[in-house]
């Protein structure tokens, strides 16, 4: 009898390495050796750590797989996105500020002012995402406090900017585009538009290039855009969500934003460059930079078109109306009107033609004056 007969019967070589692949997740909360013991998997399979936390997630554990999350959260915008709506199923609070700005950032949505990269130099490190955390939330801190909404469903304070995902969600259960013109806010926002800006503004003929600050969810832009169908249209939208379903709808072309420039729109290249319902709550500082920018980008002949509320137009009365809205509680920052009038001194400001829904003082229409 040899050797392998008098063993028995053969049995199969054992994989050291999948059996320390494979982890009881049980029931329970998961231990801490259980999760240790994830975590290591993390750096060895990682095939099978990424088959444990879609386990975890399809069981609806969101509390045992959100420290796993948390992992690659910052370098993903995948994980960060699942990693946020986690957090919102627990009712959690506190940190969805930061890692939605994260979130943004690294997937290259939002972007830090060149002015901002170059007086930083090389005082900090821009890498270490502690110091990025830190930069942005103090460049974004405006957009972070328009951007918070009490959020219904989770009982829980949902923010930066997940009003667009609302909206989209909403449109893909629906099966309809977001964008829809027969609905009343968009009639509102056309009608304004048509009229203020009416086709024999444009004395040189449509506008072919195009560039807008806060399309937002398209309201004042479906004017334009079917009105004159753009050969180029530049949209400077901070939400994500909103921003990608006017690129998928409208055909817009979204830019990276930083909350106050157009970088990345050529010097005296646009025929229209335009915000409307937008500047009511931008800070003073944004609002200079912004106007800055308007009359850079806006070609000699050109216009540049948005309303404001300046200090002019307020009085207590209306004051004790508006604070009712917590949002503009705190963020509403009115300027002169003064402001303006110095900064587009060397442009026409063009008449506001009769019949717009807003006072006719806080529309302002230029056109820049050709060489």
């Amino acid at each position: 009898m040899t050797e392998e007969e008098s063993a028995g019967p053969s049995r199969p070589a054992v994989d050291k390495n999948a059996e320390a692949s494979v982890i009881d997740l049980g029931r329970g909360p998961l231990s801490s050796e259980t999760l240790t013991a994830l975590i290591a998997l993390r750096e060895t399979d990682r095939e099978a750590y990424d088959a444990h936390v879609l386990t975890l997630k399809s069981r609806n554990r969101w509390r045992d797989v959100l420290p796993l999350l948390a992992l690659d959260a910052p370098d993903s915008p995948d994980v960060m996105e699942i990693f946020v709506t986690a957090l919102q199923k627990l009712g959690i609070p506190g940190n969805l500020d930061e890692l939605s700005l994260l979130r943004l950032y690294n997937s290259g949505h939002i972007r830090l002012p060149a002015s901002t990269q170059a007086s930083l130099g090389d005082k900090v490190d821009l890498q270490e995402q502690s110091v990025q955390l830190a930069v942005l939330k103090t460049l974004f801190a405006f957009e972070m406090s328009r951007g918070t909404f009490f959020h219904l469903p989770t009982k829980n304070t949902a923010t930066f900017f997940l009003r667009g995902k609302t909206d989209v969600l909403r449109a893909v259960r629906s099966g309809k585009p977001m964008i829809d013109a027969e609905s009343p806010r968009y009639r509102e926002a056309r009608t304004h538009m048509d009229i203020v800006l009416p086709d024999s503004i444009f004395i040189d003929g449509p506008p072919k290039r195009v560039c807008e600050i806060g399309a937002a969810w398209g309201g004042s832009t479906l004017s334009i855009t079917d009105r004159f169908a753009p050969e180029e249209f530049y949209n400077f939208e901070i939400d994500p969500d909103l921003a990608r379903q006017m690129e998928i709808e409208l055909g817009l072309k979204s830019l990276p934003c930083d909350g106050e420039t157009l970088t990345g729109v050529a010097d005296g290249s646009m025929d229209l460059v335009f915000s409307s319902g937008v500047f009511y709550f931008v800070p003073p500082m944004k609002l200079v930079s912004y106007f800055n920018e308007m009359i850079r980008v806006c070609r000699p002949g050109g216009l540049v078109y948005f309303n404001l509320l300046t200090a002019e137009l307020l009085s207590p009365r209306r004051l004790g109306v508006m604070i009712k809205d917590a949002g503009l509680r705190r963020v509403f920052a009115p300027i002169p009107r003064s402001w303006v009038d110095e900064m587009f001194a060397d442009f026409e400001r063009l008449p506001i033609p009769e019949g717009t829904a807003f006072n006719p003082e806080g529309e302002f229409i230029f056109r820049k004056p050709k060489a």
